[in-house]
């Protein structure tokens, strides 16, 4: 029973998934959605981490 709920919880969750057409799609998304803020969220985390990897 428990086993039937997940792989049924698991499929909506699969069907609900968006395909987008092109990168821009996917930015305007995120921007509608969430705001810039958040389409921007990690990239300081991210360069930090590139910057230190290419020190070495």
């Amino acid at each position: 029973m428990l086993v039937k709920a997940i792989v049924s919880m698991l499929f909506e969750n699969m069907m609900a998934l968006k395909v987008y057409p092109m990168m821009r799609s996917v930015f305007v998304d995120i921007i509608k959605t969430s705001g810039f803020r958040d389409l921007y969220a990690g990239l300081s985390p991210s360069l930090v981490e590139t910057v230190l990897c290419a020190r070495l």
